[in-house]
């Protein structure tokens, strides 16, 4: 079986307006994202945890990554066995819990999802 050399080109433009196409959305997609390079600072905030205690939201000098979750969000619950996964020594994750209604919905987010990360209460519902 022969290919022509104009169905090898018709292949080869199709297949370049796909990757195209590809990039153009990943591209659109992370339009908003925050630069990764560690040119983002953010003002130490203080926050209860879970046990009543004031923290400071930076605890440790190294970069962090702040999770907000809502204990009622399934997708914020699907997400924690991926930042339980998180190993790197040099960040440190910190949960945020938004719109709850109390402190023991949150306990129960925590528990029922094995959260192993800082966890720091926000606004309430």
């Amino acid at each position: 079986m022969r290919i022509s050399k104009s169905r090898l080109l018709l292949f080869a433009r199709d297949l370049i307006i796909i990757v195209a196409i590809f990039y153009a959305i990943g591209q659109w997609q992370s339009r908003h994202l925050l630069d990764d390079d560690g040119s983002i600072n953010i003002a130490n905030q203080t926050l209860l945890s879970i046990d009543g205690n004031a923290q400071s939201l930076f605890k440790y000098n190294k970069r962090t990554l702040v999770y907000f979750f809502a204990p009622w969000c399934k997708i914020c619950e699907l997400s924690i066995p991926n930042l339980n996964q998180l190993s790197d020594p040099e960040l440190e994750v910190v949960l945020v819990a938004l719109d709850y209604q109390s402190q023991q919905q949150v306990t129960q987010f925590i528990q029922g999802n094995q959260v192993k990360q800082r966890v720091l209460l926000g606004i309430m519902a």
